[in-house]
């Protein structure tokens, strides 16, 4: 089991853009084709721009607010936080075994998480409200994920119904939430990053090799598309709930270099979502789009 000692987590830049992206890529990437449809190309791209933005920024203040509440000791308005011994989410990297873990106890951590934030904040009923939140949030993005699946399965196998696979899938997914660090699924995660890599080369690759036989009319603006799209683009960034982990698993003498390389990598996301919802919407229109997506 990995531990929070000084000078231990990841150091490779490679390895900090790859957790960023494998967390922000999601099933929210479906919707913008028919998202750009509803709202337009010109009013989605400023849209998803917009909300690009101010997801960044706030995940970077949450980053502020942590180390502000870490400067201080932990005390505001007479309350404190206790910095209790915690087990991190994404471990540092680290081929210690056992022995080697007993000559090295795990110190107190000094991370702290999105309840903690609450807590310095509004005491605590902000505590509350904020885990509350979070926990239905995870909770919307779980079960969006599940009917995605099933839906799917069902395509492909339809002999079985989508309640089927729900409890089929179920006990597995219960299983792997009592893993204590997400490092045990290492190979898994990579497996996942070249999936999405190639799905999208493949995605686009349709897209383009069909954007000359699809008729297309462009259209730039329309306000009753708004709700819908900025639902969608706010799905996109998903991801928010693992900023602070993802800054965590970082070693100390490099999280410095956090901020501007998720920046940079978030920019490059945000374009690939605009530059997907553009082309799927260009392509296929909507009615082919929503077939494509039930293949």
């Amino acid at each position: 089991m990995g531990v929070n000692r000084p000078g231990a987590g990841i150091t490779s830049p490679t390895k900090i853009i790859a957790n960023i992206f494998v967390s922000f890529i999601g099933a929210g990437m479906l919707g913008l084709p028919f998202a750009f449809k509803e709202s337009g190309i010109m009013e989605g791209a400023l849209i998803m721009a917009v909300v690009g933005y101010l997801s960044v920024a706030a995940m970077l203040m949450l980053i502020d607010c942590k180390y502000a509440i870490l400067s201080s000791g932990g005390r505001a308005g007479g309350r404190s936080i206790i910095m209790d011994t915690k087990v991190p989410l994404i471990p540092p990297d680290s081929s210690d075994d056992e022995d080697e873990d007993e000559r090295h106890p795990p110190t107190p951590s000094t991370d702290l998480t999105y309840g903690d934030v609450g807590l310095y904040a509004f005491g605590p009923g902000g505590k509350r409200l904020v885990d509350i939140a979070v926990v239905i949030s995870q909770i919307g993005f779980c079960c969006g994920y599940l009917i995605y699946l099933c839906k799917n399965l069902n395509v492909y196998i339809p002999q079985v119904s989508q309640r089927v696979w729900l409890l089929l899938l179920l006990p597995p997914l219960y299983l792997l939430t009592l893993l204590r660090h997400l490092n045990k699924l290492a190979v898994f995660s990579l497996f996942a990053q070249v999936s999405n890599v190639f799905a999208l080369a493949v995605v686009f690759w349709f897209d383009f090799s069909h954007s000359e036989k699809v008729p297309f009319r462009l259209k730039e603006f329309s306000l009753v598309g708004f709700p819908f799209f900025f639902a969608v683009a706010i799905y996109c960034y998903e991801g928010a709930g693992m900023i602070l982990s993802l800054e965590e698993s970082l070693a100390e003498n490099k999280r410095e270099k956090f901020r501007p390389i998720f920046i940079c990598t978030m920019t490059g996301l945000t374009t690939l979502y605009i530059c997907f919802g553009v082309s799927g919407y260009a392509s296929f229109g909507r009615r082919k789009y929503m077939n494509f997506l039930k293949i």
